[in-house]
């Protein structure tokens, strides 16, 4: 696993200590390797909002977020 990995998972840990049920980021469309990276952990890409993507992920229905 990659640092970059490692940092959303702790994240995404984080937040779902906190009570949250989704994170949103916004990402440039030629930003690949993110877009990338993020689809791989589950986000959804939904809409463009100041020529950025926004995506979605829902961690009360990942299995990926450990408690």
């Amino acid at each position: 696993k990659g640092l970059s990995s490692i940092f959303i998972d702790e994240i995404h840990r984080i937040a779902k200590q906190k009570g949250a049920s989704q994170i949103s980021l916004k990402v440039y469309p030629e930003n690949n390797i993110a877009i990338k990276l993020y689809k791989n952990i589950e986000y959804k890409f939904t809409k463009m909002e100041d020529k950025q993507l926004v995506g979605y992920f829902n961690i009360e229905d990942s299995k990926k977020v450990k408690k």
